[in-house]
């Protein structure tokens, strides 16, 4: 029997590629692995960076915003995910729909960037991939909420809460990179361009980093304090449930 969408939710959290061609090309394919909450400058720094950013296979329809998507029908991407020929997926039980990355969405033989959930980082590891990159990204109130402003205006109050929950998700996680070498924290500030630039570059290549994270610490902290404020002004709730 075919997989059904039940049972790709199911094995989601325990998938890994097992087609012959996809592992032998990731094998050859540093990941640099961008993550943070949304809204925060993510692919405007991949960008920056000047990486190929992986494109996304979805079975949702398509949305004037989109960028670098490939749309494909449920029973199409479940038969990829059943022979092991995506790379990664994940599912999104409540719309029905289904986000992945196949082999097509890369560049071989090179560093290729994406945009990925913050708790996933350390899954990427065993994906296959030659290394992971983690990069965390955090903005200054004052521009992330400019960017909320932007971000928010088309959706829906239960998106919105979603997006703010994960925000607070993201943080504490990567509020925990202080100090470690092999995790870099990015503060996205455009006149830090140049800095910023350099910093992902070197740590891409080098593996490691000997960069002081304090500003962006500080910015986490300042962020996680202001998620109920973003809360009472994007949904009129005083604490997110």
């Amino acid at each position: 029997m075919p997989l059904t969408f039940e049972q790709a939710v199911e094995i989601q959290p325990t998938y890994r590629p097992k087609d012959p061609e996809v592992l032998r090309a990731l094998a050859d394919i540093s990941m640099a692995a961008f993550c943070g909450p949304t809204a925060v400058g993510k692919n405007y720094l991949m960008r920056l960076a000047g990486y190929p950013i992986v494109g996304t296979v979805t079975t949702r329809a398509p949305r004037p915003s989109d960028e670098n998507y490939r749309y494909v029908s449920t029973s199409q991407l479940l038969g990829e995910i059943e022979g092991g020929r995506v790379v990664q997926f994940g599912t999104n039980p409540d719309a029905q729909t289904i986000y992945a990355s196949d082999l097509q969405a890369y560049i071989p033989n090179s560093v290729n960037a994406m945009d990925v959930f913050t708790d996933s980082v350390d899954d990427l590891s065993e994906l296959g991939y030659k290394a992971v990159k983690p990069i965390g990204v955090v903005a200054t109130v004052n521009d992330w909420e400019r960017r909320l402003d932007e971000r928010f205006t088309d959706l829906s109050p239960h998106q919105i809460r979603s997006r703010l929950i994960e925000a607070e998700r993201a943080l504490r996680i990567i509020s925990q990179w202080g100090g470690r070498p092999d995790k870099l924290l990015v503060l996205s500030r455009s006149e830090l361009d140049d800095k910023n630039k350099g910093l992902i570059l070197d740590f891409v290549q080098e593996g490691a980093h000997d960069n002081p994270q304090d500003d962006a610490l500080q910015t986490i902290d300042d962020m996680l304090v202001t998620i109920p404020r973003f809360t009472k002004k994007y949904l009129k709730k005083d604490v997110i449930s």
